[in-house]
């Protein structure tokens, strides 16, 4: 994907977004000045303007995606402990199942669990030949002799599924949200254009009408002293 263009303003976008609705208020009940002036601003164009601040406004932030992102995050690292905590389990069984064979009590790959545990694929890769170990008719029935259960045997395959579908789940939302930052700052950069293009067009229709020009300034006005006295300055 291309690279996110960069933002066309330099105020916060909330802060541009009430300029945008301020200049389509305005626009919705002067209208009629503007057309005499420019003909193809017309009410389809206000129209289009109105919307794409809607839509803008409506977008969902940077930060509500990362927050999504952060509790996707959050769901998949509990779901590993999970993972590592049931390995953890059943190698204390297979201790138990046979205590005098080193190489059968280290059949469900523990030489990598440590390597594994923070890592979601090996992880669930680890499960996975743990469940297909103590599922044999080699292992099975030792481990059960000893305690260990025909449901945490069965927990070992399903959360083998649960590691692949939440790190599935979360690496959609990453580049999801790759997506949603370069559509955000497009859908934005649109509404400044238009606000650029109806700021030029108020200094024709309003070019002896101070007050209402101001209406259509993308920066809000700032003042500085000019010999004793408060200027008003264009932003």
């Amino acid at each position: 994907m291309a690279q996110t263009a960069a933002r066309a303003y330099t105020m916060p976008d909330n802060v541009m977004l009430e300029r945008a609705e301020v200049f389509s208020s305005c626009l919705n009940a002067e209208l009629a000045d503007f057309t005499v002036k420019f003909p193809w601003m017309d009410s389809a164009w206000a129209s289009a303007f109105e919307a794409e601040t809607k839509a803008a406004d409506a977008f969902p932030s940077d930060l509500s995606l990362l927050l999504d992102i952060g509790v996707l995050s959050s769901d998949l690292r509990a779901a590993m402990e999970r993972g590592y905590a049931a390995l953890q389990a059943l190698a204390g069984y297979a201790t138990l199942a046979w205590p005098t064979d080193l190489s059968r009590q280290r059949a469900f790959g523990q030489d990598r669990w440590p390597e594994a545990r923070p890592n979601t694929l090996l992880l669930a890769e680890m499960l996975e030949l743990a469940h297909a170990t103590a599922q044999s008719a080699d292992f099975k029935p030792q481990l059960l002799d000893k305690g260990y259960r025909q449901e945490a045997i069965d927990q070992l395959d399903a959360l083998v599924t649960e590691l692949y579908e939440r790190n599935k789940l979360l690496e959609a939302a990453k580049a999801d949200r790759k997506v949603k930052r370069h559509d955000r700052v497009a859908l934005f950069n649109m509404v400044w254009e238009r606000m650029s293009t109806l700021s030029i067009c108020a200094s024709v229709v309003w070019a002896k009408d101070a007050e209402r020009r101001a209406q259509y300034q993308r920066y809000r006005a700032k003042t500085k002293v000019m010999d004793g006295k408060n200027a008003p300055v264009a932003g």
